[in-house]
């Protein structure tokens, strides 16, 4: 089987699992909105920093349902969370849907990462902020390569550009940890870089 054969079948043919997130349903706007009123009525104000698919909702780019919201955060504050466990039970959704599962990526981030950021939501105790369009990009080729279907096509809605895509490349090559005695190599994790590159680049016709 080729390399392009590899990528395109299971992204369009189901041999992937989607990892149980799409189809869960979460609203995201609704769900945003509620946790201000939440945080309102606590009388508290909070920033909050987010990626993936709930970021993409929030930027108008994907109507792909998700199922949580991935914080950009270290820790989650008090308020917050009894906030979210508020909206939880309002709203039905399971208890976790707003956490901080993908804080390692903060120690891949650049040093400005927030400073980058683009605010998606300013309600009258909580503004939200997504990472940069760029930080996005590289973090979605990235969990491409890891053979998340989703995530493929989210970059396909991000629709990037060649200077945004050499980025990328570099930012996913300096991520993977190399495992020799999986029969790992530098050449072989670039060669899956590279074809996921290319696809987009064909399918983007750029």
């Amino acid at each position: 089987m080729y390399f392009s054969d590899r990528l395109t079948y299971p992204i369009y043919h189901g041999n992937i699992q989607y990892e149980g997130k799409i189809g869960m349903g979460i609203q995201v706007k609704k769900a945003i909105q509620e946790l201000d009123r939440a945080l309102l009525q606590e009388q508290c104000s909070i920033e909050i920093y987010i990626c993936g698919g709930a970021a993409l909702t929030l930027l108008g780019i994907s109507t792909r349902e998700t199922g949580d919201v991935d914080m950009v955060a270290k820790v989650v504050e008090p308020a917050l969370y009894q906030a979210s466990k508020q909206v939880s039970k309002k709203l039905d959704y399971p208890d976790g849907w707003l956490n901080n599962k993908v804080n390692p990526i903060i120690e891949q981030l650049p040093a400005n990462w927030q400073k980058t950021a683009t605010k998606v939501f300013e309600g009258k105790s909580l503004t939200v902020y997504s990472l940069s369009r760029q930080n996005l990009i590289n973090l979605k080729l990235h969990a491409c390569v890891e053979l998340r279907a989703f995530d493929y096509l989210d970059l396909l809605a991000l629709a990037p550009k060649l200077a945004e895509l050499k980025k990328a490349r570099r930012y996913c090559l300096k991520q993977k940890k190399i495992d020799s005695s999986k029969g790992e190599s530098k050449d072989s994790y670039k060669i899956w870089v590279n074809g996921f590159i290319n696809l987009l680049k064909k399918e983007l016709e750029l």
